[in-house]
């Protein structure tokens, strides 16, 4: 009887987890963490209980891409931050798509004008996908790694030719 009680809690649990959505768990006082299963990966980011949480998506270069469920009126710097930043040499530049009024509308935002001009920093809002371009430089690192081998090399070279007809 005890095996059968705790299967039911179990199946019970689980179909709690996966009808429920996260706000209505965060509502509840219940919180998550991270779940990462094969291709894809979803982030809750709320350790206070009855927080309503909001789903902000994020592709692109970025350390944690995936379906973030973040507390309502996460601005964008604390998301990229929750998100795990921006991937090292990479632009700040990036896109919200964001659905007003049946119409999904693009907007551009780039943070280093936004710590520099000191403009308002823009708010999430439910729904809302963020796409952070991956730079490609005009030279990829390879091709630099292999430069600089070849430009220190013909440098010792040359050093060792000009030091030679001095003597």
């Amino acid at each position: 009887m005890l095996k059968r009680t705790q299967s039911s809690l179990l199946t019970l649990v689980l179909i709690f987890g996966l009808v429920c959505p996260p706000s209505l768990v965060a509502e509840q006082g219940l919180q998550f963490r991270e779940e990462s299963g094969g291709r894809g990966s979803e982030f809750i980011s709320s350790d206070q209980p009855k927080s309503v949480l909001m789903q902000v998506t994020v592709i692109g270069a970025i350390g944690k891409p995936g379906v973030h469920w973040v507390p309502v009126n996460t601005d964008l710097i604390t998301f990229v931050a929750l998100a795990g930043g921006i991937s090292p040499n990479n632009k700040s530049l990036m896109s919200i798509k964001r659905k007003v009024r049946g119409e999904y509308q693009n907007y551009v935002v780039d943070l280093e004008d936004v710590f520099e001009s000191g403009d308002a920093i823009p708010i999430l809002r439910n729904g809302d996908i963020i796409h952070v371009p991956q730079y490609l430089g005009v030279i990829s690192e390879d091709v630099m790694r292999t430069l600089s081998v070849i430009s220190t090399v013909l440098s010792l070279t040359i050093t060792l030719i000009f030091f030679a007809e001095r003597i």
